[in-house]
Parts: structure tokens; sequence; C-alpha cells
């Protein structure tokens, strides 16, 4: 009866189509994550056939307000919080053991050492952009009150950017205002992973890709200027909300083995598979990472250039960005 009322109601109630998505991880969960087979040998192809990420299941649990937490959490029911790190997967970190990953590392390490009980909150999530981060911070951010919070961003809003010039042209699973039209059946509405699931049959049966890409290859026309302008735009946006309440901020660069004397990551990235020409990722890339030391220079904010402090890359980085749990043990040193 309800999905026959959706047809009569549903669009006269314009609060209930639209939108904005908060890129979080899901409140209150407690799960594994393990990565592929076909991931961990992409991962030895890019290190000499070493085993430097390993093949196991890695706990990911977050608090009430979907921020990842480690062993203690000492978050739930606090009025105020100490440090939030906002980033994509390179501050979430998903595929690093739970205790070691650095926003919650650098809390345990300053609590040791103080005798304390600081607080700091992971607001990493995979795909996330800048702009993604400016609207969670303001969303439920600002009301934790933090003292600090760190920004670490370029990946995500470079792999957007450079294919749709904008953060709000963009695939399904990263765009910031959903329209629930696009669901693409009433079934989904109401038994959503189960319509995932069968789906995905579905696409493995018929050789149907679920590359959340698809439409947007080859649209490499938009200047890198523009793609420039509009990341130093959304720091900015990030800097001016944490001005305007007061908060203090640290930004970071972003560590990375995307560099051209690298050439296991230079022959065999993922980004090809896209449609990105890798010369001018790896150009636009360290262009990302001075933009965010220029932003540190101009608005005197304290910056720790992880691009130029996390050495060497391979032992730290099993891929194009991403920290193993050493990486995220020696960054943490770093954070506290």
């Amino acid at each position: 009866f309800e999905i026959f009322l959706n047809n009569f109601y549903s669009k006269r109630i314009s609060f209930s189509n639209r939108n904005i998505v908060l890129k979080e991880n899901y409140p209150s969960q407690d799960t594994f994550n393990e990565p592929s087979q076909s991931y961990i040998n992409r991962i030895k192809k890019l290190n000499e056939n070493k085993n430097i990420l390993e093949k196991k299941k890695y706990r990911l649990r977050t608090n009430e307000d979907g921020y990842i937490i480690g062993e203690q959490n000492l978050s739930n029911n606090s009025k105020s919080i100490d440090a939030i790190f906002y980033g994509g997967s390179t501050t979430e970190c998903k595929y690093v053991e739970e205790s070691k990953r650095f926003p919650y590392l650098s809390q345990k390490m300053v609590n040791d050492s103080l005798n304390t009980n600081l607080i700091f909150l992971n607001a990493g999530v995979s795909g996330k952009t800048s702009m993604q981060s400016s609207f969670d911070f303001l969303a439920k951010g600002i009301s934790k009150k933090p003292k600090i919070v760190f920004l670490m961003h370029n990946i995500n809003d470079l792999a957007l950017l450079i294919k749709t010039g904008n953060y709000w042209d963009a695939p399904l699973q990263r765009r910031i205002v959903v329209d629930e039209n696009t669901i693409e059946h009433d079934i989904q509405k109401i038994l959503p992973n189960s319509y995932d699931f069968f789906k995905r049959v579905i696409n493995i049966l018929t050789n149907e890709s679920n590359d959340e890409w698809k439409n947007f290859r080859n649209r490499n026309y938009f200047s890198d200027q523009l793609i420039t302008a509009n990341f130093r735009n959304s720091i900015n946006n990030f800097i001016d909300i944490s001005n305007n309440y007061n908060i203090k901020l640290v930004l970071m660069t972003q560590f990375n083995r995307l560099d051209f004397t690298d050439k296991l990551i230079y022959n065999n990235n993922k980004y090809s598979d896209r449609g990105i020409d890798m010369d001018r990722l790896i150009n636009l890339y360290k262009i990302f990472n001075d933009e965010i030391r220029k932003a540190s220079d101009d608005h005197n904010i304290d910056l720790i250039d992880l691009d130029v402090l996390v050495s060497p890359k391979r032992q730290y980085i099993y891929d194009e960005v991403h920290l193993n749990t050493a990486g995220s043990i020696f960054v943490s040193n770093f954070c506290r």
C-alpha cells in the first residue's frame, strides 16, 4: 500500500525527494574488512612480490556518530572532542589494524605520555572529497566543539575533478546531492541489501560492469587551471569554516608513491583504466600538495608535510596512496 501511495504522494513531499549526502561510515557498526585476493595480488605486483599488506580481517568500529574509533572508545557521552581527522581512505586506513590507525594511535600516544584522556576521532571515508569533509564538519563536527581539526585531501578530489571539473557532477556514490528518484526500483527502498546482492549476481551472470566511472570515462577536457582552482576553493571553504568557529586547523599534504621514478606504480597504476593520463595525474597531484602548502603559508596555518616526511615510501605505502600498518604507526608520530 505504501509503494502504491508513493506513486501519488512522493513528488509532493519535496523535502523527502532530494538530500545532501553525509559521507560517513555507518554509525555504531562493528565489522571486519578483508582485502580480496585480486587486491592482494595487485599490491604484490606493486611491491616486487613482497608481502607489504597482510591478507586478513581488519576490524572497523564506529561510535554513534559514525566516527571511526579504536580499541578504547572514549567518545560516547562526551560533550566535547579534542581532535577530528578529516580525509578519505588515506585517513580511514581500512586495511590497518584498528589500534594502529594513525588518528587513534596519535590519541593513545598523547594520553599515555601525558596520563590524560584526550579524544581524537577519525572522520575518514573512502572516496570522500574535501568538499564532503566541509559538509561533514558543518553537519556534525562543529557541534562536538573540537579543539583541533586535521585535514588531508588530494587524490579523491583530483580523481573527481579531472573527470568532471567540479564537485557536483559525480557518480552516484560520490554525489553531494542525491535525488530519491534515482532509486532504480521500489523494492530497493524496502530491501536495499537484498536488491544490491541480487543485482551483483545478475551483473556477474550477464558480465555487466559495476564500474561507478563508466559514464565518466574519456572526459579529460577540463583545464588544469580550472581543476586546481576548484580544489583551492574547496580547501579555502574548510579553512573559513574553521576560522568562523575559532577551531584550530592543521593542514596535511598527502603521502604517496605517485612519482615518475616509481616504475612499479607508473606502469601498473589503476587510473589509466579510468581513461586518466598518468603523467597528467602525477603533475596535478604534486600541484594539489603545493596548494596545501600555499594555503598553510597564506593563512598562517600549521602544516604537517606528510608528502615529504613519509619515507622510504615503498616501506610504508602499499599502493599509490595508502599506508600499511607500519606506515600508519610512522605517521602517528607527527600527529600527536
